[in-house]
Formats: structure tokens, C-alpha cells, sequence
């Protein structure tokens, strides 16, 4: 793990929607005992507008559509023959539990995930399926996620854990190593396809982009549907908000240095 990687990973946390509104609330709380009433007020007024955008569901499926209508899923074989379908890794909710089984220990990113890659092993018979994702310290993704592949009745002889990949970029560069040259399948979650795929590419990789996961419908009939319970603000859209923020800012690094 080097230094840069950490230093990525504070300024990402840093920077989400939520500890933003915390920082600036916490301003608007200092100007205010600093008598500076105008002020605080514009701070607050301005921490507030971030929690809603935040959590307002519409607005949060409008900032995903961009990513993840970049890459259609895929449904069929149509003819592929992948060397690889590389299952990206997000992180593991109860590490190092025995007592649960693998799929249960693995976060609901990693989980949908995981599914997706196992509805194509089964679409894929002749590929290798490939997980990912390191441990900080604690049970590597990878690892829980090849066991949770064979719990899902991918044979074990097919599975290939990448448990030494910290980000897109490693694991990228790994499944070169192990594709030969062959066609890459790769899942992930839709928002984090557009980037993934590039970094996937950059390496002479030939990728079959299969999003999964999605924050917002796709279809028109849904994308234009009234609920209710998608014009209010809601916890859940918090953490879309923070992935796709997440994505946003990946982007950006991946322009500006790459």
C-alpha cells in the first residue's frame, strides 16, 4: 500500500456529501459564535441545500444517468468466447464472521456484483472468473468473494482471487497478466463502469463492459413513473449521492493524470 493510495482515499472520504455538510454546519456553528449572524446563516442555509440535494432521490438518479447509460447490460452470449469475467471487488460488511456464510459477509456492492458475475459464469462456461478487492487488514473481498462463488456453485477450479488489488487501476493491470491476450467480460457496478472500462482498456485489454447494480431505471416507462416515495428525501439516495460522487471525481483524476 503506498502513500499515494492513502492520500486518495482521505481526500475521497473528505470530500463526500456528507462529511461537506458536517464541515460546513460546523462553520456555520463558529460564525455564529463569532457573532457573524449573516454569515452563519448563508452556511447554514448552504449546508442544508447540499443534505437535500443529497437525499432527494431524482436528482441523484439524474446525476447516475450519464454513467450508467454509457454501457448496456449484457443479457446474451452473442457469440462471445471471454478468457475472463472479471468480477471487481467493493468490500466485505462482517469480515472475519465464521459464522456467517461468505455471500452474507460481503457488502450489498459486492454482493450484486458477485450475482452478475455468476448468472455469466453460467453464460460463460469456458471463462475463468476472476474477484478482486483487498482487505485493509481484515478478510480480503477477494477472498470472501471466491468463497461466496462457490457457495453460488461456480466451481472452485474456475475461480481466481486478486486478494493483492487496492484499486481499479491494480486490477486492471492484474487481469492483464491473466487474460493472455483473450477477450475480458467485465462487472461492476453501472456508475463505476465508464472508468473501470478505461482503465480495463488501457492495458490492450479487450473488454466486454457488464454493468450491474444500477441507481436509477432504465427504461422510460420507469424513468417517468410517479412514487411517491421517490420525491422525498431518503437515507438511501445519501449513498448513491456518495458513489456517484465517488465515480465524478474518479473521473476527473483519471483525465487529469492518465
Amino acid at each position: 500500500m503506498t502513500l499515494f493510495f492513502l492520500f486518495k482515499r482521505t481526500v475521497g472520504i473528505l470530500v463526500q456529501p456528507l462529511p461537506v455538510v458536517f464541515l460546513v454546519a460546523l462553520l456555520a456553528v463558529l460564525l455564529l459564535f463569532l457573532r457573524k449572524r449573516r454569515a452563519a446563516a448563508c452556511s447554514g442555509v448552504l449546508a442544508l441545500a447540499v443534505l437535500f440535494a443529497a437525499t432527494f432521490p431524482p436528482l441523484v438518479r439524474l446525476l447516475a444517468w450519464p454513467l450508467e447509460s454509457r454501457h448496456p447490460p449484457l443479457v446474451h452470449a452473442e457469440g462471445r468466447i471471454p478468457a475472463l469475467i472479471v468480477v471487481l471487488g467493493n468490500g466485505v460488511a462482517h469480515p472475519d464472521d465464521p459464522s456467517l456464510p461468505a455471500l452474507t459477509r460481503l457488502n450489498d456492492c459486492a454482493r450484486a456484483r458477485l450475482v452478475e458475475g455468476a448468472r455469466l459464469a453460467r453464460l460463460f462456461p469456458d471463462a475463468a472468473l476472476v474477484v478482486s478487492g483487498y482487505g485493509m487488514g481484515l478478510e480480503n473481498c477477494a477472498d470472501a468473494m471466491a468463497a461466496a462463488a462457490a457457495e453460488l456453485g461456480v466451481s472452485p477450479d474456475r475461480i481466481r482471487p486478486l486478494p493483492q488489488s487496492l484499486d481499479t487501476e491494480d486490477e486492471a493491470r492484474l487481469a492483464a497478466d491473466l487474460a493472455g491476450g483473450g477477450e475480458v467480460v467485465l462487472v461492476t457496478t453501472a456508475s463505476h463502469m465508464p472508468r473501470a472500462a478505461a482503465f480495463f482498456a488501457d492495458q490492450g485489454l479487450r473488454v466486454t463492459p457488464a454493468p450491474c447494480d444500477y441507481i436509477g431505471p432504465r427504461s422510460p416507462k420507469s424513468r417517468m413513473a410517479v412514487n411517491l416515495k421517490r420525491w422525498r428525501p431518503r437515507g438511501g439516495s445519501l449513498a448513491d449521492s456518495e458513489e456517484l460522487w465517488h465515480e465524478y471525481l474518479g473521473l476527473l483524476y483519471y483525465r487529469l493524470f492518465r
